[in-house]
């Protein structure tokens, strides 16, 4: 699968770089930014040795892990989708609503399946198309389960992984990063997620890609 705020939308001037078709597999849908629903509370680290960095910070403003998974996507976002011959979505392009930057969202799947197996992110300066920062999360599944249970995570910060713990209450999430040091938190109280649906949050809401 191939996210500071990754998730604000840019001009229509590059929505010309894209051929509108009536076909699922190259279809593109130009889609508003959702309706705010519930704002996201983010976890207590279990320790800060190391480290002063908390794991929005490490995410950039691309993802978060807490409570439950989601790319993160600013208000005022338009959304450009392509989809492929199986009907799941391949690719996602996000401008910013002040016209600086593009986002290109890359979505692979497990052969045949409606899983993801990876997600790629990079972030363009739209004037001059040149990429400024990215990131790359690839997803492990429980055999019994089906749900991600690793995440293995990218960003400029270095390589880190997330990995879903069961206790008495529900599911905790252990995040171990390793570059620039390695340092740990444990994100309490977390939501698995199934791969299947691309979940976003805009600002303090969320929506799934469609």
């Amino acid at each position: 699968m191939r996210l500071s705020n990754l998730f604000t939308t840019a001009a229509a001037a590059m929505l010309a770089g894209f051929t509108l078709v009536s076909s699922p597999a190259s279809a593109l849908s130009l889609t508003p930014a959702p309706n705010p629903i519930a704002p996201a509370q983010n976890a207590v680290p279990a320790s800060r040795e190391g480290s002063s960095m908390t794991v929005e910070e490490y995410a950039n403003g691309v993802f978060q892990l807490h409570p439950h998974f989601a790319l993160i996507r600013q208000e005022r976002t338009r959304q450009v989708s392509r989809k492929d011959q199986l009907d799941r979505i391949s690719f996602i392009k996000l401008f910013d609503g002040d016209g600086l930057f593009a986002f290109e969202i890359f979505v692979d799947y497990f052969p045949g399946e409606r899983r993801i197996k990876q997600i790629s992110i990079e972030k363009f300066l739209l004037d001059t198309n040149i990429r400024i920062d990215s990131a790359s999360l690839e997803f492990d599944y429980g055999y019994r389960s089906q749900m991600v249970e690793k995440y293995l995570l990218k960003t400029s910060h270095g390589p880190a992984s997330a990995r879903l713990m069961s206790n008495a209450d529900g599911f905790d999430l252990q995040f171990v990063t390793y570059g620039n040091g390695t340092w740990t938190r444990m994100l309490r109280g977390v939501e698995p997620w199934n791969g299947v649906e691309i979940p976003f949050v805009s600002g303090p809401s969320i929506a799934n890609a469609s």
